[in-house]
């Protein structure tokens, strides 16, 4: 039985096979539409499909947002379409009818039928996802709640033409099969995809910004439900490779998964009969995926985007095959190339004779004696003479031989030939990271001098840091920045030397990105309110100051309080100045985050850099967010009863009755998917412990719970008081009673908007709120507006430099 449950294919591959799929046979006139079963047994989550999911969201809310506006180019594309002969009606009006319903029951059907429940499993989560969203959203688009919805859902099946529901349904089912068809099938999915969504446009049943919201839907759907699942592999079988090593002139007698595993390929091991197995890389099409993307990313990001992405796979084992003859040339102990070559139309395989032995990311601190570190660093000085970069010369790719011939190295993957300084010095700077780490800092620099020469060395320093080194050996390392730091210190103190500054190697940081991408936020959306504030230039004229100085003064008590409660909830102790400039900086981004997400990001970003780890880190943040609701909500309810104001709650829980029930089946469904999939639980459950245990340990001491709700009753005080000041300022005022429900009841309706910091919300539901409870309006606006400058427009650019000041000083 497989782990889901299902006595299907899922269980039927042997364990030789469990990590490998492909084709079964070259001929295209044998080859079946769908991958054997042997080709679905390992599951995998593409970096891609994360990317693809992403990237479609992005593009659906901009898509949702500019409705009902159509574009030039796509009202060209609807007429072109929608101009057509009519005698096309009859094909169009079948291809149109794929797109319904249906469709996910035959094609889900017909996966069971042939035994692929996963298959089936996958094309029922996503068709009905893709259903379901495209509905939900073509009601929201149109300006319907989240009650009306459900009832679109449930009851009526149709909705508005954004997004085109029927496109949405077919690419779902396209993207999350075509891991588990062959070529031939998959083009015959997107060639179906493509003729449904010019039938929505020819039938003039969605217009072409329809039709690209319901593709958006349909691809983000089949991408998640990729990324919960899994998908195969993609890697050709054993008895696939075994056909082709025959076709390369070598008789198999076994081929087997190798038990070690290398990122970006698949290794097997071929036994010949006599002598060692030979050692069989194959490259298949994820691999090849998952290489582009890191290529791709490490060009953005760095300055040396490393080797030659080449356009074929076969290409690629071609050039590894290469390169190890050259480096053998060279004179580097290297394995024997045999072979290089194709194994039916999605994969790539090289061939190799490698010694026994072990990859030296294996040994411990005391098998690495001076003579093995020795030869290690041979082999470094054979590769630099023969101007040949390995570009990850990591421990798990040298092998230290069971024959007495000292070292090998392996996997030339990533390997440059004629290489640049820059690049040769980065692998000198790998082999000092993980020598240091195995044999001592002091052991291996004495090493690295005999080896490899003090003008090497030197010249390496400025590029041994994290950003250069491989993820393999970055992770093994304790701490990389501090441990990279100290070798860097005892190295130039070796060579007699100053310390050299840090190479630049990186184009983009990421702190700069997300300065940048959030400046950018802050910038429209502020410069967007100042147009709004010509109009109030004469009302402003007229206010009074001392007034307004006051209400500024009271706009500075929530980001005191704000840190004094992260301090009270977190269990390490925190600087009171850093963790007020924290304050500035999550006003800083949220700007451009809604909810108050970029704020809790900030925080356990904070924590994290304080010492605590992820999970630990989400305790406090939480903490701070759930005790200010509480105290808002009490703080609420007692002004409501001193002001006399009057809330219905029964006619509120009565209109909003099926949204509060859909939220406690959901929660219900949540908790049951949790308390059926031990993995899910064991996932989820323990973190959550954790969280609560931070809860407990708080309220535990009486002086710490006092601080973190006096804080929060204070930061909600503050708002209100500057709220107050600035109604005097102008002429208005009100009890603080009612300036408690006026604020907290316009920042609880901007909280739940999707807007980032509430703007427009907020300030409408303020003026609203001032007017009903008798403020004159040309009052209540200059007041709300000099509130919201204070408390809302003033912070963010204060929190730009406190930001700047924060990552500078490593506490982001």
């Amino acid at each position: 039985m497989s782990p889901d449950g299902a006595h299907d294919d899922d269980a039927t591959a042997g364990s030789d096979e469990r990590a490998v799929a492909g084709p079964s046979d070259r001929s295209a006139a044998r080859r079946p539409l769908l991958r054997p079963p042997a080709a679905q047994a390992e599951l995998v989550r593409r970096p891609g499909d994360a990317v693809s999911l992403v990237l479609a969201l992005v593009a659906l809310v901009v898509l949702s947002l500019r409705q009902p506006d159509r574009s030039r180019l796509g009202r060209d594309l609807f007429q072109l379409v929608n101009n057509l002969p009519d005698a096309a009606k009859g094909v169009f009006d079948v291809f149109y009818a794929l797109g319904g319903g249906w469709i996910v029951l035959v094609t889900a059907g017909l996966a069971l039928a042939i035994r692929r429940r996963r298959l089936a499993r996958d094309l029922a989560c996503a068709g009905l996802a893709a259903w379901v969203t495209s509905s939900v959203l073509a009601v929201l688009v149109d300006g319907g709640g989240v009650d009306e919805a459900v009832d679109a859902v449930v009851r009526t099946g149709t909705g508005p033409s954004f997004p085109l529901v029927r496109a949405a349904t077919v690419v779902s089912l396209v993207v999350v099969a075509a891991p588990y068809l062959t070529r031939p099938l998959r083009r015959l999915g997107w060639a179906t995809v493509a003729v449904v969504s010019l039938a929505g446009m020819y039938l003039a049943v969605g217009s072409t910004e329809d039709v690209v919201g319901g593709l958006l839907v349909g691809w983000a759907a089949g991408k998640a439900v990729l990324l919960a699942f899994g998908s195969p592999a993609g890697r050709p079988s054993t008895e696939q490779v075994r056909a082709a090593l025959a076709e390369l002139g070598i008789d198999a007698v076994d081929v087997r998964l190798a038990p070690e595993r290398r990122q970006g390929a698949t290794l097997l091991l071929a036994d010949v009969g006599e002598g060692p197995p030979l050692s069989v890389k194959v490259l298949g099409r994820d691999q090849r995926d998952a290489q582009f993307l890191s290529k791709a990313w490490r060009w953005l990001t760095t300055k040396d985007s490393g080797p030659t992405l080449y356009l074929t796979r076969r290409q690629e084992v071609e050039h590894e095959a290469f390169v190890g003859l050259l480096a053998a040339r060279g004179g580097a102990a290297v394995p024997e190339v045999l072979a290089a070559g194709t194994a039916g139309p999605d994969a790539a395989l090289l061939v190799e004779r490698r010694p026994a032995g072990r990859t030296l990311d294996r040994m411990a601190e005391d098998e690495a004696d001076d003579a093995l570190l020795d030869a290690i660093w041979a082999q470094v000085g054979h590769l630099r003479a023969a101007r040949i970069a390995h570009g990850s010369l990591s421990a798990d790719h040298l092998v230290l031989r069971d024959d007495g011939h000292g070292v090998s190295v392996t996997d030339f993957g990533r390997a440059s030939t004629s290489a640049p300084a820059d690049r040769l010095d980065a692998d000198v700077a790998e082999v000092l990271a993980w020598t240091a780490l195995l044999a001592g800092e002091e052991r291996a620099g004495r090493a690295a001098l005999r080896g490899a020469g003090a003008e090497v060395v030197e010249a390496a320093l400025p590029t041994l840091q994290p950003v250069a080194l491989t993820r393999t050996t970055r992770h093994s390392l304790p701490g990389p920045r501090k441990f990279l730091g100290g070798l860097r210190s005892s190295l130039a103190g070796a060579l007699g030397v100053d310390e050299p500054a840090l190479q630049e190697l990186r184009r983009v940081k990421p702190q700069n990105l997300f300065m940048a991408v959030a400046t950018l936020f802050a910038v429209v959306y502020l410069l967007g309110q100042i147009s709004e504030l010509g109009d109030l230039g004469s009302a402003f004229a007229d206010a009074s100051w001392g007034w307004v100085v006051l209400a500024f003064c009271f706009s500075l008590v929530p980001r005191l309080a704000g840190s004094t409660s992260l301090m009270a909830a977190s269990p390490l102790k925190l600087q009171l100045g850093p963790t007020v400039q924290l304050q500035y900086a999550t006003a800083f981004t949220t700007l451009a985050t809604p909810g108050g997400y970029g704020a809790s990001v900030m925080n356990i970003r904070y924590l994290q850099r304080r010492g605590m780890d992820v999970t630990s880190a989400v305790g406090p943040s939480l903490l701070v967010s759930w005790s200010g609701s509480l105290v808002q909500g009490a703080l609420f309810l007692i002004a409501l009863v001193v002001s006399g104001q009057s809330f219905d709650a029964t006619s509120t829980l009565s209109a909003n009755a099926r949204t509060i029930l859909l939220a406690v089946i959901a929660l219900g469904v949540a908790v049951g998917v949790l308390w059926r999939l031990p993995k899910l639980r064991n996932l989820v459950v323990p973190p959550l412990q954790r969280i609560w245990a931070t809860f407990r340990e708080v309220f535990a001491h009486p002086r710490r719970a006092s601080v973190l709700l006096g804080s929060a009753a204070a930061s909600s005080l503050g708002f209100a008081l500057c709220l107050g000041a600035c109604l005097h300022a102008y002429g208005g005022s009100l009890s603080l009673a009612n300036l408690v429900v006026v604020n907290i009841g316009a920042s609880t309706l901007s909280s739940v908007v999707p807007v980032p910091g509430g703007m427009g919300v907020a300030e409408a539901a303020m003026v609203a709120g001032l007017t009903a409870l008798g403020v004159p309006t040309d009052v209540a606006v200059p007041a709300v507006i000099t509130h919201r400058i204070l408390t809302f427009w003033l912070p963010p650019p204060i929190g730009w430099f406190t930001t700047r000041s924060l990552l500078d000083r490593g506490y982001l």
